[in-house]
C-alpha cells in the first residue's frame, strides 16, 4: 500500500504541475487578462488557487488510476488517464464553472462561461496527458508480471531440445501447442 501512495503522490505532483504550467501560459494571454478584469480576479492569488486546484484534481485522477483500476475500462494507461480527466472536466464545469457564472453579475455571462470552460479544458487535458505520460513510462519501465500462458512450458520444466519445432495442434476446439520432433528434417539436412 505504501508503494501505491508513493505512486499516487508522484502522479499528483506531475499532474498538478502540468495544470499549473498550462494555467500560467493561459494567464499571459490577452483574453485571460480580459476574463480576470471582467470577473475581478487578482493575478497572484489566481496562480496559487490554480496550483491547489490542479493538485486536488490530479489527486483524484491519480487515486482512481492507481487504487481503482478495476472500475476503469481496460484500455491503455493514456486512455484511462484521459477518461478520468474528461470526467474531472465535466465535474469542474458543471459543479464550479457554471454556478459561478450564473451567480456572478457580469455583462456577458455566457461569453465568460465559455472562456472559463475553454481554459479548464486546456488545463485539465494538460493534467491528464502529463499523468498518462508518467503512467505509461512507469508501465514500460516496470511492466506488471502477467500470468503464465498455458501454451508455454510450466516453470521448472525442461525446454524442448534443439531441433524441436512447436506446431499448433487443435485439441477439442482449443488451440494448444504440442512438441513435434523434427528428426526427419534434421536427418535430411545431414544427408
Amino acid at each position: 500500500m505504501t508503494g501505491d501512495w508513493g505512486h499516487i503522490v508522484r502522479l499528483t505532483a506531475i499532474g498538478g504541475l502540468a495544470f499549473w504550467v498550462a494555467n500560467l501560459a493561459i494567464s499571459l494571454t490577452p483574453i485571460a487578462a480580459e476574463y480576470r478584469a471582467a470577473l475581478s480576479i487578482p493575478y497572484l492569488p489566481m496562480l496559487v488557487e490554480a496550483l491547489v486546484g490542479g493538485l486536488l484534481i490530479a489527486l483524484g485522477v491519480s487515486w482512481a488510476l492507481v487504487r481503482q483500476p478495476a472500475a476503469l475500462p481496460k484500455t491503455s494507461p493514456v486512455g484511462q488517464a484521459l477518461l478520468l480527466s474528461l470526467i474531472a472536466l465535466v465535474l469542474v464545469t458543471v459543479g464550479i464553472e457554471l454556478p459561478s457564472k450564473v451567480l456572478v453579475a457580469s455583462a456577458n455571462p455566457v461569453r465568460y462561461f465559455l472562456i472559463g470552460a475553454a481554459f479548464n479544458t486546456v488545463r485539465i487535458v494538460a493534467l491528464g496527458v502529463a499523468i498518462a505520460a508518467r503512467r505509461a513510462s512507469a508501465a514500460i519501465r516496470d511492466p506488471q508480471p502477467s500470468a503464465p500462458s498455458s501454451r508455454l512450458p510450466a516453470p521448472g520444466s525442461r525446454l524442448p531440445a534443439p531441433g524441436v519445432i512447436l506446431t499448433p495442434q487443435p485439441n477439442d476446439g482449443d488451440l494448444t501447442f504440442e512438441y513435434e520432433l523434427a528428426s526427419a528434417l534434421a536427418g535430411k539436412a545431414n544427408m
